[in-house]
């Protein structure tokens, strides 16, 4: 179960990095803008999402509870970033997910690196 509570931190605080500091020109925080490396990164963060729910801890389901939400919103953000830049389709609403995206994009990067620390910090809390 150690791998598992080792992954949720480490994807939750590289994800609530890239989605923060997404305006970076050089250096490191450039190289997080390519494309395929946001997708594998949401993908990998919304899996572990879900493992966390999945996976047995001392208070079934509870246990990672915000840890695991945040790990799926940061994920599925990432996803449909990939997506958007990629499709041809406009739509009613991929607009208005876009735009939600967009507006809570750096709230969400805040959240996701809180609850990682946190969450390293503090692992036997309820909740976390």
């Amino acid at each position: 179960m150690m791998q598992f509570y080792f992954l949720s931190v480490a994807l939750n605080a590289l994800t609530g990095f890239v989605l923060f500091k997404d305006d970076g020109e050089s250096g490191f925080v450039a190289s997080l803008r390519n494309s395929s490396f946001r997708l594998v990164l949401g993908i990998c963060t919304a899996i572990m999402g879900v493992l966390s729910i999945l996976a047995a801890t001392d208070i079934p389901v509870v246990g990672d509870l915000l840890p695991a939400f945040a790990g799926l919103a940061g994920g599925v953000s990432l996803i449909f970033e990939f997506y958007k830049s990629k499709t041809t389709v406009v739509s009613e609403n991929t607009e208005k997910v876009q735009g939600i995206v967009e507006k809570y994009k750096k709230p969400l990067g805040i959240v996701c690196l809180a609850t990682a620390i946190v969450h390293f910090i503090i692992p036997g809390v309820l909740f976390l």
